[in-house]
């Protein structure tokens, strides 16, 4: 899986959400588009929903994932080694998390 394909899905997850009687992922990019933030009861949403998705992700998928993610590709670059799940999916969680926000 590309990190494309894994925002897309996390878009889906989004989308499918109903926030203030609207469409979560609408809802989003309308709020940031006008005021550039989005609040944290906002954020914690999308993290859920982030963790929900990696959750769908087997271990393997995950590092390979993870290792496409700029983070990852440092990591393995400088330290020679991968780290364990929870630490991988932390990371992995994170940095979808902001590439989302930031594709808002």
């Amino acid at each position: 899986m590309e990190i494309y394909t894994a925002i897309q899905e996390i878009g889906d997850l989004v989308a499918s959400e109903v926030y203030k009687g609207q469409n979560f992922q609408s809802y989003l990019k309308r709020k940031f588009s006008e005021k550039g933030s989005i609040s944290q009861t906002e954020f914690d949403l999308i993290e859920r929903l982030v963790k929900l998705f990696l959750q769908s992700l087997t271990d393997n998928e995950i590092y390979d994932l993870w290792k496409k993610t700029e983070t990852g590709s440092e990591s393995i670059y400088f330290n020679k080694f991968e780290p364990e799940i929870n630490s991988t999916k932390s990371e992995l969680g994170n940095e979808l998390i902001d590439l989302y926000i930031t594709g808002l």
